[in-house]
């Protein structure tokens, strides 16, 4: 063999390889690449896990008022606590553990983001697929083409920057 004819297989089965990885490895791949990404991807796995474990790593649950003590309110940080443990960073005016408040606190603000990130984005395909839909019934009427219509619908200053076509 010839070392053309070696290039050109070695040069097919990458494109074999490539071919049949998925979206998500592709993803991965172009994620590996950028330090700031895998920097900021493993922040946030590192959030989510302790937010997901915060009931066994803190020594109380804010929120549950039978295990809260008055006595323990404004505590210094790294006192002990009347139940025995230690306060790290301290307590607020109602004996709570701050720790605890802050883990427990990222619990419910990982929650409200996921949430409101899943609304934004089913009403973004509903109002997006709307508007295909409308756009494409006065396309047909109009002789107008998809992309203008759209763009028509949606950017108010499109009509006034963009002369009218005349048909």
């Amino acid at each position: 063999m010839s070392e053309g004819q070696n290039v050109a297989e070695s040069s097919e089965q990458q494109f074999r390889a490539y071919k049949s990885s998925s979206l998500w490895m592709d993803v991965w791949r172009q994620m590996r690449r950028n330090r700031m990404a895998v920097a900021g991807m493993a922040i946030l796995t590192a959030l989510i896990l302790v937010a997901i474990l915060a009931p066994w790593i803190t020594p109380q649950n804010p929120y549950d008022l039978a295990q809260v003590d008055v006595l323990d309110g404004r505590l210094p940080p790294g006192s002990e606590a009347f139940a025995g443990y230690t306060m790290w960073l301290g307590s607020d005016g109602a004996g709570r553990d701050l720790y605890s408040a802050i883990l427990y606190g990222l619990r419910i603000s990982i929650s409200v983001g996921l949430a409101s990130g899943v609304i934004a984005a089913v009403d973004a395909l509903t109002e997006a697929s709307g508007l295909f839909v409308f756009s494409a019934r006065k396309c047909v009427t109009s002789g107008v083409s998809t992309n203008e219509s759209i763009m028509r619908n949606c950017i108010p200053t499109y009509r006034r920057t963009r002369p009218a076509k005349n048909h």
